[in-house]
């Protein structure tokens, strides 16, 4: 069965999205990410087990393949935050994940002596379902000479403007969709 994918208008010419016996499989149509191999598979696992299990549970990979942990009824955070309630405290929930999750991501390298984080930190890769979020798009985990900080700091800045709309009351007239 073909699952959703986020941004599908251009998504899909790169990989698709299928659920095959409970598990999403993510097939790389073509350019299949050359980090992502054992040793990243290891890494992975190993900041998912001890630092933070907010990304996506990953059972293998393959040669063109990622083999994950199917979320059933997710939504994007967000959708969660838009679309499904406009509290403070969905939007305190959200931050905390990301703070926490870019802390750990940090902390995680200074300890492995290898700068190991999430390239592709959005809103549309955090996926809610059952007040859980799971950060979805595995192989944007990169190993870095140098990190990214647009892709850390993007989702709080979109945060902080859902914020604004919340306590001005705002986000009603907010055409997101």
């Amino acid at each position: 069965m073909k699952l959703p994918i986020a941004e599908e208008r251009w998504l899909s010419k790169y990989c698709t999205l299928e659920l095959h016996n409970g598990l999403a499989v993510k097939t790389f149509n073509k350019n299949f990410p050359k980090h992502v191999n054992e040793e990243w598979l290891k890494d992975y696992n190993h900041f998912r087990s001890l630092w933070n299990d907010t990304p996506v549970k990953i059972f293998e990979i393959t040669e063109n393949q990622i083999i994950m942990e199917y979320i059933p009824g997710a939504t994007t955070a967000i959708e969660w935050v838009y679309r499904q309630g406009t509290t403070q405290s969905r939007l305190g929930k959200v931050a905390s994940c990301l703070f926490r999750l870019s802390a750990d991501m940090f902390d995680f390298s200074e300890n492995e002596n290898k700068l190991f984080y999430h390239e592709d930190l959005n809103l549309t890769n955090l996926m809610v379902y059952e007040d859980k979020i799971t950060l979805v798009d595995p192989e944007s985990w990169i190993y870095g000479k140098t990190i990214n900080y647009n892709a850390l700091i993007q989702p709080h800045l979109n945060l902080s403007k859902v914020a604004h709309k919340i306590l001005e009351k705002t986000i009603s007239n907010t055409k997101f969709y």
